[in-house]
């Protein structure tokens, strides 16, 4: 897993570029230990906000539909280079 913050006006957000989990680990409890750790580490930064960069392919369905079944999140086109 790869990070880092960025600053956006008022909001200092966690973004996570690279998030790397074998699809035999998915369904396991994995996936959310892992999104936990990255929400401690946003709060622990002051970071109201937490951005998973994500594109679609066709060997990451599964973890899209896991990000997706997330309560309260919010999904925005990312930049072209980004």
């Amino acid at each position: 897993m790869s990070a880092h913050l960025k600053r956006d006006g008022a909001t200092l957000a966690l973004h996570v570029r690279c998030w790397l989990l074998s699809c035999r680990s998915l369904h396991l409890g994995i996936e959310h230990q892992m999104l936990q750790h990255v929400g401690r580490a946003a709060a622990d930064a002051g970071a109201t906000e937490i951005a998973i960069h994500w594109r679609r392919a066709e060997r990451n369905e599964p973890a899209a539909a896991f990000l997706f079944s997330l309560p309260g999140v919010r999904f925005e086109a990312a930049p072209a280079d980004g």
